[in-house]
């Protein structure tokens, strides 16, 4: 599982250092590609990372889903279209493709999330306003997932 924030810079070729936590994660179940596409929360854009198995189990599931809805189609054409393949090189890097660097806005800082079986990437500034509004928001959020069984 995929879990902490740490603070990291994309360099000037668009590679970012995968935390070693994670990268530990990885070796582990012999992972050596990620993927990443474009999401949004809140109207914040950030980026989707996948070890390539997660997202395989995702792309399998949206291929039993009807291909006539208008949702699937939309799913797939702003979700799925956008992926990208990057391969750890040996110093724990990948690359971000460049437009998937600017929907999110990436430049130098970033801000790497663990969120189970996922990665997020945000930019610093972002991730301090969706952090700012999901604090503000906790207290509800707890009472909502209690009631949901957490």
């Amino acid at each position: 599982m995929f879990r902490g924030k740490f603070d990291h810079n994309v360099d000037l070729k668009g590679r970012l250092s995968v935390p070693s936590k994670f990268r530990e994660y990885l070796k582990e179940r012999e992972e050596n590609t990620l993927v990443m596409t474009n999401s949004i929360s809140n109207g914040e854009r950030f980026l989707d990372i996948f070890p390539l198995y997660r997202w395989e189990e995702i792309e399998k599931k949206v291929s039993t889903l009807s291909q006539v809805k208008t949702e699937v189609q939309n799913f797939q054409r702003y979700y799925l279209s956008q992926a990208s393949d990057s391969h750890l090189d040996k110093a724990g890097r990948i690359l971000i493709p460049s437009g998937l660097r600017e929907y999110a806005g990436l430049e130098k800082e970033v801000v790497v999330v663990g969120m189970l079986n996922k990665i997020e990437l945000w930019s610093k500034e972002k991730w301090e306003r969706i952090f700012k509004k999901a604090e503000e928001d906790f207290e509800n959020i707890m009472l909502s997932l209690s009631e949901m069984g957490l």
